[in-house]
């Protein structure tokens, strides 16, 4: 939410002033009032204000939180970002009053994004509000003085480079051996290095890993969390969408580059590749599968689906031809996927004939929990290196 390069120059200098403190050491109850003073000891270069209450937040500590980016917005103000974050901090803290009070004065400081509010279910309890309406409406107004009147957005083809993280066997410098290649594909708002630790977590043993990174930067991942993380789609990006082109199969077309990097680079066995995908991954996971059937062998697509284009008999025939195996595996509680996307997409690639298979894990939410991740290594022990 916040942009990044303004922190770059904010940060150091309030370091210097005494703004960047010691982790919080007062209790959520001192935070609730103003006048409250929490035994905070100054130390250079320490986490901001700023940077304690995102942690106090992620915590779930209220109060504290709000204590904190009030502290920060002493010192800026104009941090649009930050009166968001403290908007939100409030409604789940139960002080609606507070909150759209907070939320109105992100838009004065320049917020301009009217979608994301009506979506982010922090501010849910505002929804009805009238002010937080208007405030809605003065985002749009926001829009259009940020940037040139009456602007239209082209794309144009330009020769880039993408990347992937290629995690090898721990045997492979002293061995002559080929190894069967595995995909890993990350989630909406997630990197190559975030999702390419699941190799070390399942095991490296036997296996060439290939994390390809999506090609757009999610824009609310950046500006929120300030930290990198990465999309398929440009709308996410800010970004208007792709004119008379398909973002999904773009993306399938760097991955298979990056296999093909690969294949060059590194001692991989045979002509098929497997892919394990988490959410965004998962979806990515059985769609590489659709439309490339005869390159991957099998997937294990996790808290994922089937988008809806590929239902068609015409585009699960040929998996059904070429043998591919798929298995989906979803939690049960998962609040971000629910697990009927799993459970559609194995009924209609059931239907169709594909070797499909559903494990739902009891219990589980979106994350890469341990019940998981043991499915994991048993399919790359049962499936890939026994396949």
């Amino acid at each position: 939410m916040t942009n990044p390069a303004r922190w770059m120059l904010v940060l150091p200098i309030l370091a210097l002033l005494g703004f960047a403190l010691a982790p919080l050491s007062a209790t959520a109850e001192d935070a609730e009032t103003p006048e409250a003073q929490p035994a905070y000891q100054p130390k250079i270069l320490a986490a901001s204000w700023r940077d304690q209450a995102t942690a106090a937040y992620g915590e779930k500590r209220w109060a504290d939180a709000i204590f904190l980016y009030r502290k920060w917005l002493e010192a800026d103000s104009h941090d649009e970002g930050s009166w968001y974050n403290l908007a939100c901090t409030y409604a789940l803290a139960g002080q609606e009053e507070a909150a759209v009070e907070a939320f109105e004065t992100a838009v004065d400081a320049g917020w301009t994004d009217p979608q994301w509010p009506t979506e982010d279910p922090d501010l849910e309890a505002l929804r009805d509000e009238a002010r937080f309406t208007a405030a809605l409406v003065r985002c749009v107004e926001n829009q259009a003085k940020a940037g040139p009147q009456d602007a239209v957005r082209h794309w144009v083809k330009i020769p880039a480079l993408t990347t992937y993280l290629a995690l090898l066997p721990l045997d492979y410098e002293t061995s002559e051996a080929r190894y069967p290649l595995v995909l890993v594909l990350h989630g909406n708002g997630s990197s190559a290095a975030g999702h390419g630790r699941i190799a070390d977590a399942v095991g490296r043993e036997g296996v060439i890993y290939v994390a390809p990174r999506a090609p757009y930067p999610n824009a609310q991942v950046f500006y929120q969390s300030q930290r990198p993380g990465w999309t398929w789609r440009p709308q996410d990006a800010g970004d208007d969408a792709l004119e008379g082109l398909d973002p999904a199969s773009l993306y399938v077309d760097s991955i298979l580059a990056a296999v093909e990097d690969a294949r060059k680079r590194y001692r991989v066995a045979g002509d098929r590749f497997y892919v394990f995908g988490h959410s965004m991954g998962g979806f990515f996971a059985n769609g590489t599968a659709v439309l490339h059937p005869e390159q991957v062998a099998a997937t294990f697509a996790y808290a994922g689906g089937l988008s809806e284009a590929y239902h068609d008999a015409k585009w699960l025939e040929p998996l059904k031809t070429n043998g591919v195996k798929m298995l989906h595996v979803h939690g049960t509680a998962d609040p971000v996927v629910s697990a009927s996307s799993s459970r559609e997409a194995h009924r209609v690639m059931q239907e169709a004939g594909v070797d499909s298979t559903i494990r739902l894990v009891e219990g589980v939410d979106h994350g890469m929990r341990e019940p998981v991740r043991k499915l994991l290594k048993t399919w790359i022990r049962e499936v890939v290196l026994g396949g």
